[in-house]
């Protein structure tokens, strides 16, 4: 080959790699925009998702086994995201709406839409939520002739019950007994009066714990004796645990005698009908709020459906009258004042604490609980699995897909 031609074979191959290399940095140059308009899809994905699982939670919470719980669950599961979060602005995508909540016995059920589409009877058979959000339209920068001018992004989320809690760190400091009997024959509407049993001395149960009655459970001291823990968790104080299976001590210290344990137990049940004791420091009502509806006597479905309602003078909360509590079995005269919790169970409280004689100024002494059963899977909202502790059916909300 002669100097002329390899000089043309050089040049030609130059042309080559520019040729080459034009085209590989614009198919670089479509492929990175490519990515960005693929990650805004997913960014938008993302926030939709984040939104219907926020949601649909929220909406589990105010489940409740009542028409109550459907209308509150709906409004929340909207509320938490259409007016409180999950803007888009910055993005092409619109904020993120909830369009759409649905409800249903189970997973693989009838899904109903919006409170008025649940059949009328059915409202405490409801243990799911799923909310389905609005479209939004993401409009393609750089990938139109691929994915198109616009692309839809639309996410939906369910929650719902959870399986059994056995663990409760927020329960009524008392020791229901029943009767096995009795235990097996609560139902939902059961109504319960439980009486204080007095008593307890040192090592012994001197009158016993006899069936329909209660007797306060031996609560750690934190500060003092255990007097103020007692009064705060019958309030709602959360963060002392039991579980099903653990053996607790019946309490003869200061906290249960005969006038401050019933006294003490009134106390911390009264502030949920809005009852607050003069100089009692350790309880107010923003720590200890009165539930929303403090009318005397109501029944469950009364209270889960809301009427005949009367709101407190402070701000409320909901299910505060609802007690979960340790049943255990009687204990007959002269027992152990140990107990081992068999199950937990979810009450109304429908009156207040009140009566009773040797009361003093400002205090409530009052021994019967009038309570009425919730059900064996009543949702109470707080609580946890102990794979070692014992079998439960009440639940809590929790997210499934």
């Amino acid at each position: 080959m002669s100097k002329h031609e390899n000089m043309l074979r050089r040049r030609g191959e130059r042309g080559s790699v520019t040729i080459m290399t034009a085209i590989l940095l614009f198919g670089l140059v479509f492929l990175l925009s490519l990515a960005i308009d693929v990650s805004r899809i997913y960014m938008v994905r993302a926030s939709l998702q984040n939104a219907a699982d926020a949601a649909a939670l929220a909406g589990a919470r105010e489940l409740n086994s009542g028409p109550t719980g459907l209308i509150d669950a709906d409004a929340e599961a909207r509320a938490i995201v259409n007016e409180y979060g999950f803007n888009r602005s910055g993005l092409t995508a619109p904020n993120a709406t909830i369009t759409t909540v649905e409800f249903a016995a189970s997973l693989g059920g009838t899904w109903y839409t919006g409170p008025g589409g649940v059949p009328s009877g059915s409202e405490n058979t409801i243990r799911f939520i799923r909310v389905t959000t609005q479209n939004a339209n993401v409009t393609m920068f750089f990938g139109a002739r691929v994915l198109g001018s616009t692309h839809v992004e639309q996410r939906q989320a369910v929650a719902g019950m959870s399986v059994g809690l056995n663990r409760i760190c927020n329960f009524f400091p008392i020791a229901l007994a029943l009767t096995p009997a009795n235990q097996a024959a609560l139902t939902t509407g059961s109504q319960v009066t439980a009486a204080y049993t007095d008593g307890i001395t040192g090592s012994q149960v001197t009158n016993g714990v006899p069936d329909h009655s209660f007797a306060v459970i031996q609560i750690p001291a934190i500060t003092g004796t255990g007097n103020i823990e007692t009064i705060q968790l019958a309030a709602g104080l959360s963060g002392i645990c039991a579980t099903i299976g653990d053996v607790k001590t019946l309490d003869s210290s200061q906290s249960a005698n005969s006038n401050n344990g019933r006294d003490a137990i009134a106390k911390g049940a009264n502030t949920r009908f809005d009852i607050f004791p003069n100089g009692a420091g350790q309880l107010d009502a923003a720590t200890f709020p009165p539930d929303l509806n403090i009318y005397q006597g109501l029944t469950a479905v009364q209270y889960l459906a809301g009427s005949p309602a009367l709101a407190p003078s402070h701000t409320g909360e909901d299910d505060r009258r609802v007690l979960v509590m340790p049943v255990i079995e009687p204990l007959d005269p002269g027992a152990s004042p140990t107990i081992t919790i068999t199950k937990f169970g979810a009450f109304l409280l429908r009156y207040q604490v009140a009566g009773g004689s040797n009361c003093g100024p400002n205090t409530w002494c009052g021994a019967d609980l009038q309570l009425e059963y919730l059900g064996d899977a009543f949702a109470i909202g707080k609580g946890f699995f102990d794979p070692t502790g014992g079998t439960s059916s009440l639940t809590k909300a929790v997210l499934y897909q």
